[in-house]
């Protein structure tokens, strides 16, 4: 009689084994929301690759490679987890440091390149003559993105507000000055650390 009794709940349990078996196996092993992406540095600074990738079975590990150098945390590179979100920051990144950056997680595998280079101009200020009332725009190009760069006119330097707009769009530098008046031709300078370049803004009147 125990016998009887114990098979159905045998049953059952069998039953439940197969049907987690059959989840589990329907269940991809990483899941990928954000993949590493291509970084482009100056020399001195920090580069951060970023993953976000979801592991569904505990065995699998993450692994960063330069080349086919595995990466560890050292005093040169930092590897850190939050939740889903892998980082690894390469410090104080030299000419020697440009590689491809490799990202290995079960099947997944992806790479990013590291480019290092010495920012310089690549685009210098032109001499402008504009009239009044006129819109003037100066542009000059550096080989670095989103540079946080300074404006100057006649050595002072420049806020942008009022008739004075500074935009920043990639390697471009931008100073917009509209409802040109006189008082505003003079030499303009856009700096970035010890680096420059200049132009003189001549106005013509009515």
């Amino acid at each position: 009689e125990i016998e009887e009794h114990e098979r159905p709940a045998q049953e059952e349990f069998d039953e439940l084994i197969h049907y987690i078996q059959q989840k589990i196996q329907n269940v991809e092993p990483v899941e990928l929301i954000k993949d590493i992406e291509d970084q482009t540095v100056r020399t001195k600074v920090d580069a951060l690759f970023e993953c976000i990738i979801k592991i569904n079975y505990p065995e699998i590990k993450l692994s960063w490679y330069k080349g086919t150098e595995k990466l560890e945390s050292n005093d040169k590179y930092e590897i850190t987890i939050d939740g889903d979100i892998h980082r690894l920051k390469v410090k104080s990144c030299e000419f020697h440091d440009q590689s491809n950056i490799r990202l290995v997680c079960g099947p997944h595998i992806s790479s990013a390149k590291l480019t290092v280079v010495e920012p310089i101009v690549e685009q210098h200020l032109e001499h402008l003559s504009g009239k009044e009332g006129q819109i003037c725009i100066m542009v000059c190009q550096f080989s670095l993105p989103n540079l946080k760069t300074e404006w100057f006119k006649n050595g002072r330097q420049i806020e942008g507000r009022g008739r004075y707009s500074i935009h920043v769009s990639d390697k471009t530098q931008k100073l917009t000055i509209s409802d040109v008046k006189p008082e505003d031709q003079g030499r303009f300078t856009c700096k970035f650390e010890n680096l420059e370049t200049s132009a003189d803004l001549r106005v013509e009147g009515l």
